[in-house]
């Protein structure tokens, strides 16, 4: 496999790591802000990046620079502001409910019923 073989499968492998991400967004799987999304998006925009600079596609090559740019600097905001990496506090609210534990969902069933309870008595 030559040099610019393999960029092009790097350049396949970005390609699928971006759609990964965004399809995961769309679905409500991941939050926008979180750190799998970010690094997702900037390993996919390294690898695009890279097969764009081999094949001299220096449009791409530079929204891809820039796109890795942003998930750093967003990675590093959070972390600066907070002073610790993306929690699981940051995925979106679709994982949260999916992962939440028995206890938690049994809580939060008593007081779906205790508040229909008082509905009830109300009118």
């Amino acid at each position: 496999m030559s040099g610019h073989d393999l960029l092009a499968a790097v350049g396949w492998l970005g390609a699928l790591a971006l759609l990964a991400g965004y399809l995961q967004i769309s679905r409500g799987r991941l939050a926008g802000n979180g750190t799998t999304y970010q690094g997702l998006t900037m390993i996919g925009s390294l690898g695009l990046g890279a097969a764009a600079v081999d094949g001299r596609v220096w449009s791409s090559a530079v929204l891809n620079g820039i796109w890795i740019t942003i998930g750093l600097l967003t990675l590093l905001r959070h972390r600066r502001r907070t002073g610790r990496s993306y929690t699981r506090a940051q995925v979106a609210p679709s994982e949260v409910s999916r992962t939440s534990t028995p206890a938690a969902a049994s809580s939060s069933r008593i007081r779906s019923e205790a508040m229909k309870s008082l509905l009830d008595r109300a009118r």
